[in-house]
C-alpha cells in the first residue's frame, strides 16, 4: 500500500494539472470572445477546475470504459481504434460547422449546441485513445515507443487543448446574443437609469457585470462588491456552465 501512494499522488497531480489547463483554455476563450480577457487572471484555481470538470470527467470515464471493454474482451484493439477515429471525425465535423460564416439557420444557440456535441465526441475519442494506449503499453511490456507518444499527443491535443477553447468561444457568443435569457440581471445599490447590468461571473467577494444596450456596441464591464448587489434575477434558460 505504501508503494502505491506515491503513484496515486502523481496520477492525481497530473489529472489536476490537465483539468486546470483545460479550464484555463476554456475561460481564456470565453472572456476573450466576451471582450474581457483581463478577467481570466482573476479567476481562482477552483473555478478553472470546475469549468473543465465535465470535459475531463467525460474523458476519464470513456478511458475507463475503453480499458474495461478491452479487459473483458467486449471490444478489441481494432474496434477501439475505429471508435476513436469515428469520434474524432464527428467532433471535427461539429467543430467545423461552428466556425462557418454566420448563416440564417446557424443561430448562436445552435452553434453552442454543436460545440457541446463536439465536446462529447472529443471526450469519447480521447478516452478511447487513452484506452488504446493502455493496451499497447501492456503488449510492449511498458516499453515506450513513438506510437505511444503519438497517442498521448492525440488525446491531449484534441480533448484538452482544442475543445475547451472551442466551447468557451461558442458559449461567449451565445451569451452575447441572448443576454436577456442566459445572464441574470442584477440591481445595484447605486442604480443609474438606462443601465442593464448582467452578472457574468463572481470572483471571490466581487462580481463581474456586463452591460450591452445595443447589439452593435461593445459590452461595458464593471467590477463591484457582491454586497453592492441588491438582487439577482432568475434566468429563463440555463447553460451547462
Amino acid at each position: 500500500m505504501g508503494a502505491l501512494l506515491p503513484q496515486a499522488a502523481s496520477v492525481a497531480v497530473g489529472i489536476s494539472f490537465i483539468a486546470y489547463f483545460a479550464g484555463w483554455r476554456e475561460a481564456n476563450a470565453y472572456f476573450t470572445a466576451l471582450g474581457s480577457p483581463w478577467a481570466v487572471s482573476q479567476l481562482p484555481a477552483s473555478r478553472l477546475l470546475y469549468l473543465s470538470g465535465e470535459l475531463v470527467a467525460g474523458v476519464l470515464m470513456c478511458a475507463f470504459l475503453a480499458v474495461h471493454s478491452l479487459a473483458t474482451g467486449t471490444v478489441g484493439l481494432k474496434g477501439l481504434n475505429w471508435c476513436s477515429a469515428v469520434a474524432f471525425i464527428l467532433a471535427g465535423l461539429f467543430a467545423g460547422l461552428t466556425n462557418l460564416p454566420p448563416m440564417t439557420f446557424a443561430s448562436p444557440k445552435i452553434v453552442w449546441n454543436l460545440s457541446i456535441c463536439a465536446g462529447v465526441c472529443y471526450a469519447v475519442g480521447s478516452g478511447a485513445t487513452l484506452g488504446e494506449l493502455v493496451s499497447r503499453l501492456k503488449e510492449s511490456e511498458l516499453r515506450w515507443t513513438a506510437s505511444h507518444a503519438y497517442l498521448i499527443y492525440m488525446a491531449i491535443l484534441m480533448g484538452v487543448y482544442l475543445m475547451p477553447s472551442q466551447m468557451g468561444a461558442a458559449r461567449a457568443k451565445y451569451h452575447l446574443a441572448s443576454l436577456e435569457t442566459t445572464l441574470p440581471a442584477v440591481r445595484l445599490a447605486t442604480s443609474v437609469p438606462n443601465e442593464n447590468w448582467r452578472l457574468v461571473e463572481t470572483i471571490g467577494e466581487s462580481a463581474l457585470l456586463m452591460d450591452r444596450q445595443m447589439a452593435t456596441t461593445k459590452p461595458l464591464f464593471r467590477m463591484v462588491k457582491t454586497t453592492d448587489i441588491l438582487s439577482i434575477n432568475a434566468t429563463e434558460i440555463q447553460t451547462t456552465k
